[in-house]
């Protein structure tokens, strides 16, 4: 019968069926759901300026950026990382690799990169079901301060260029309320003083789901990125770049979701029978999200609970002080975050020569060591506590040796101070390094979660 038909017990026919109905009902959760999970970041550079506290609040914020135009702006979904800011690289002559035959021998320019500017490498989740964000970054401060020419007085090699580089670098992590402002500052370093502002802005979860429950908990799935600790010293150039370590997090997605499955095929936690419990949907997961049945209330219940426990561990939020005389840094650190702060001036040294040598030829290799002058800190926040590792390094090139003295070439030789500390800290500040003669304590400071 068609649906003209003007008998009334034949117009149930011609209405939506269910599936048609339950599969418009999950699409537009999940259009609900996706929208939810966007996250729009807005980062601010603010020269010269120091902020109170590593939480703001709009107004303070807003105040203190002024007319300043924006770092960068990036909308991402929920556990997404971005790059912000610029970075400039430059090319200049660092060294040679010499070939040897047996009645030539031949000098190759080795070219080295110089890299400057300002970047910022965030990572933002949202938690407190989107009332919340929790962001992690690194923030990367370097200006070229000069650049020298070294003459090695060999026939065989030309001129050196050796460029200086002061950097700053804070790795951080925080939890802020959905809108809120994350705040880093540098004061005491020079051209590299100044406040990163990071906002992060989210909606909460959909209100009413008809028939899929999300649960957002990219923050537990999400890596902590651990860059290698630069060395004081190492062979090498300055361009040379590795790849950071990723930790991964204990609890994943499909954890959660095998343990909602679990819960789903006992009997006791629903009202459902047994008979059409084998017709229910399974629970869905996906890298940081995971979908329940709206209709398995208990379920939803328990992993609710076990999702906002986890979360909240890990959003757990202290603000850390770094001190090295003038210098101080502030920025917000969470519950097993990696963090950083490294303030160093770095530079390239003609340290040594190896000598190659052929039949009827010779030529010197120059050896090169890439130095670091300042102080590296990183840790990880464990229950309430800072365990931190550092070292500070002082000193550079105490004398320049001709070519007459050296035979093979001039060469510069290092007159350096390093010291290496590990530590615990809890409250009040502590010195992880103590003062050294001229050279001042590095301290640190942990202030309670909130």
């Amino acid at each position: 019968m068609s649906c003209g038909s003007s008998a009334r017990r034949h117009r149930s026919w011609c209405a939506e069926t269910p599936p048609r109905s339950s599969a418009r009902a999950t699409v537009a959760d999940l259009q609900a759901l996706s929208q939810s999970l966007e996250v729009e970041l807005r980062a601010y550079w603010v020269p010269k300026a120091a902020a109170p506290a590593a939480w703001l609040d709009d107004g303070a914020a807003r105040a203190l950026i002024g007319a300043q135009p924006e770092l960068g702006t990036a909308r991402v979904r929920s556990g997404a990382s971005v790059d912000l800011g610029v970075r400039r690289t430059r090319s200049f002559l660092a060294s040679f690799d010499v070939e040897v035959a047996s009645d030539a021998n031949a000098a190759e320019p080795r070219i080295g990169r110089v890299h400057s500017g300002r970047t910022l490498h965030l990572r933002a989740c949202r938690v407190d079901g989107g009332r919340s964000v929790h962001v992690a970054g690194l923030f990367d401060h370097a200006q070229e301060r000069e650049t020298q020419r070294f003459e090695p007085k060999s026939s065989d090699l030309g001129v050196l260029q050796q460029p200086t580089v002061d950097s700053v670098q804070v790795a951080f992590s925080g939890k802020i309320p959905s809108g809120g402002w994350l705040a880093v500052s540098v004061a005491g370093r020079g051209a590299l003083d100044g406040v990163v502002l990071v906002q992060a802005t989210t909606q909460p979860d959909p209100a009413a789901p008809a028939r899929w429950r999300g649960f957002d908990v990219a923050l537990l799935e999400s890596p902590v990125s651990e860059w290698p600790m630069p060395e004081p010293e190492t062979d090498g150039l300055l361009d040379e770049e590795s790849e950071p370590l990723q930790h991964q997090p204990a609890l994943a997605t499909s954890t959660l979701a095998q343990g909602a499955e679990g819960l789903l095929r006992v009997g006791k936690r629903s009202k459902l029978s047994s008979l059409s419990r084998s017709s229910s949907p399974s629970p869905t997961w996906m890298p940081g999200l995971l979908l329940l049945p709206v209709a398995e209330a208990d379920a939803c219940a328990e992993v609710e609970q076990l999702a906002r426990a986890a979360l909240a561990e890990r959003a757990r939020t202290h603000e850390l002080v770094v001190r090295h005389g003038e210098l101080v840094v502030r920025g917000p650190a969470s519950q097993g975050g990696w963090l950083r702060v490294l303030a160093v001036s770095e530079r390239s040294v003609l340290a040594d020569y190896a000598l190659e040598i052929a039949q009827e030829a010779w030529i010197p290799q120059p050896q090169l060591r890439r130095v670091l002058t300042g102080f590296a800190l990183e840790g990880v926040v464990h229950d309430g506590v800072f365990v931190a590792r550092a070292w500070r390094a002082s000193g550079g090139v105490g004398e320049t040796l001709s070519r007459a003295e050296a035979n093979l070439g001039a060469l510069e030789l290092l007159d350096r101070a390093q010291a290496r500390a590990t530590a615990r800290v809890v409250g009040e500040p502590r010195e992880v390094l103590s003062a050294d003669g001229a050279l001042p304590a590095l301290s640190v400071q942990l202030s309670p979660a909130r």
